[in-house]
């Protein structure tokens, strides 16, 4: 980058802040992305709850996908060839 560049914004900073840090980057296609991270001053805090819910992890949801996968690695394809 030799020159300045133009910059277009997705969305405007929220009034009232200002960039923290910013991330610049370059694509694979040459375009500079950049990417700031700002503190929004007017976001608050949610209240805090009673109640709490708990999540349930004894892999059988895991066990489940790997059964099916195992069955069927995959159904579209096999779907493309019974067209064909």
């Amino acid at each position: 980058m030799s020159k300045p560049q133009d910059i277009v914004r997705s969305r405007p900073l929220p009034d009232g802040s200002a960039p923290s840090t910013v991330t610049v980057q370059q694509d694979a296609a040459g375009r500079w992305l950049v990417s700031p991270l700002c503190d929004d001053p007017t976001t608050k805090p949610l209240p805090a709850a009673d109640q709490a819910v708990e999540a349930k992890d004894d892999g059988s949801n895991r066990a489940t996908a790997r059964r099916k996968v195992a069955r069927d690695p995959c159904p579209d394809h096999r779907r493309a060839r019974e067209r064909s």
